[in-house]
């Protein structure tokens, strides 16, 4: 067999989404010829990440070293400081700039010492045949970079989402800090040296490809997916018509009023429908959620899991009527890949690209697909499908097609095409 050495911060017994991809890989693998030895995080940032109880695959070997320090809970607490000492100044800082300003490139960086050490001794006492690294973070990218400096092994960097500066969400001021200079300067080395590079959406290779020329002839997309064997559940669906969502919603990056304010409009013009309609949010009780709530007076239609396994999670969004979903450019959400996986009628609140047309290519199910700002269009797309499923013409319907392009079993054979051309 031959061998590669994957690092990704997020794995389990890691919960989060980030951790999928890694644990598909190395869990599918060892059926295509290649031994995986992953390297992961032992002490995780809290702020950042979520610890479960799931175990790494069989036949994979797995090692864990200490970030030296977590960052998030500091920085939280001098930013407080500091726009506490601003505020009598009438400076309201809402942006969190102790971070940005220190934190280079991110507030992972106490874990690269240790695993530099850890990975350089697994790869000369195992022969690793290539570096596979999974960013988020983008501290982990230069852990690799360094590695193929050292061994001159091959190097192929896995962006799940765009991770460049150049793409940053801050406002323009960001670009002026030396942050970001530095950043991006680390950034453009690394893409040169690195021997692959892989992205997991259509428009997120066009952005890197734009910028980064020097990519034309290294960049793959393979998409996130969807795990088969969690697919096969067939449970009894909810009572009422529901709507749900899975995960982070994004409040913080697409406002989330137009889809709340479309069910206090439902409501409103029907009042019976509380009792008929429900929102199903899976995940915590967030703040900006209990804001919505309040806002819009959806005591009796919202409804919250809290924290679930990805087991459960999936369980539920099988028992709802109609899935919701957001998405942020160019990123993929696993929401996606996951409700066509389960033949579920998708409402999706998106502009027109990439997501619309999978949704449009392999959805065998009613669809709805309204711009994210739109009231009265999500309003009426939630009165259509609700009459529908009224009317017993709501189905669910699989399309094996999906699952022949989008299981990660075979996304993981597109990954190992990459790594027998690399490793020869």
């Amino acid at each position: 067999m031959k061998k590669i050495l994957i690092i990704s911060y997020y794995y389990p017994p890691l919960n989060d989404v980030g951790g999928l991809r890694a644990l598909a890989f190395s869990k599918y693998l060892p059926e295509f010829g290649w031994q995986p030895y992953v390297l992961s995080v032992k002490n995780p940032d809290k702020g950042w990440c979520t610890l479960g109880n799931s175990k790494p695959p069989d036949r994979v070997k797995v090692y864990y070293t200490w970030s030296l320090i977590n960052l998030t809970r500091a920085t939280g607490k001098l930013n407080g400081l500091l726009a506490k000492i601003l505020h009598p100044f009438g400076i309201n800082l809402n942006k969190p700039l102790i971070r940005d300003l220190f934190c280079i490139p991110d507030q992972f960086i106490g874990w690269i010492p240790l695993t530099f050490i850890k990975a350089l001794n697994l790869i000369r006492k195992n022969n690793i045949d290539i570096i596979y690294v999974s960013c988020k973070p983008f501290s982990s990218a230069i852990i690799g970079a360094l590695l193929k400096y050292v061994t001159k092994k091959p190097l192929v960097l896995d962006f799940r989402d765009p991770v460049s500066p150049l793409f940053s969400r801050h406002d323009g001021c960001y670009k002026h800090l030396p942050t970001f200079q530095l950043t991006k300067r680390m950034e453009e080395i690394i893409l040169q040296n690195t021997d692959k590079f892989i992205v997991v959406t259509k428009e997120t290779k066009e952005l890197y490809l734009s910028n980064f020329p020097v990519l034309n002839n290294k960049i793959h997309v393979i998409y996130n997916g969807f795990m088969e064997e969690y697919f096969s559940l067939n449970p009894e669906p909810f009572e009422k018509f529901t709507i749900v969502y899975s995960g982070n919603f994004y409040a913080g990056i697409i406002p989330p009023d137009p889809f709340f304010k479309a069910l206090q409009v439902i409501i409103n013009e029907n009042n019976s429908l509380k009792d008929e309609i429900q929102f199903l949010y899976v995940g915590k009780n967030a703040d900006w959620l209990k804001t919505m709530v309040k806002k819009y007076n959806l005591h009796d239609v919202v409804k919250v899991t809290g924290y679930v396994s990805r087991p459960k999670s999936i369980e539920y969004i099988f028992k709802s009527s109609i899935l919701l979903l957001r998405i942020v450019p160019a990123m993929i959400s696993t929401k996606l890949f996951e409700g066509l996986a389960a033949g579920l009628p998708i409402l999706a609140l998106i502009n027109k690209g990439e997501v619309e047309q999978i949704i449009k290519t392999y959805s065998k199910t009613p669809y709805y697909i309204v711009k994210p700002d739109d009231i009265l269009g999500i309003a009426q797309a939630i009165k259509d499908a609700y009459k529908k499923w009224q009317n017993g013409k709501l189905e669910k319907k699989k399309n094996p097609a999906f699952y022949r392009d989008f299981s990660k079993k075979n996304l993981t054979a597109k990954f190992v095409e990459i790594l027998n051309k690399l490793s020869g």
